[in-house]
């Protein structure tokens, strides 16, 4: 696991904080998905999953199905949240 006291999960924890004041940040493990970078930790490069989307939990039923979907509201807040923690890496 990459230390959560590494700069890379601090920035993203400003980013989703400054979009959601209070919410529980990582570190969580999601056995069921396949977009992680897990592998590279070997390699001695950090990593940390990351998504921006708020998933009605009605939507959740459609994950991983050939009709997922997310609401549209949700999908423009993540949008907004991932280029906000993406400034926030560079800077």
């Amino acid at each position: 696991m990459t230390p959560l006291a590494h700069p890379a999960f601090a920035s993203l924890e400003a980013a989703v904080l400054a979009a959601h004041p209070g919410v529980p940040v990582g570190p969580l493990f999601s056995s069921w998905t396949g977009s992680d970078a897990r592998f590279v930790r070997d390699l001695g490069i950090p990593a940390f999953g990351f998504s921006p989307f708020l998933i009605v939990s009605a939507d959740t039923y459609y994950v991983g199905g050939p009709n997922e979907r997310i609401s549209l509201a949700g999908y423009v807040r993540g949008v907004r949240l991932y280029s906000d923690a993406l400034r926030r890496l560079v800077d």
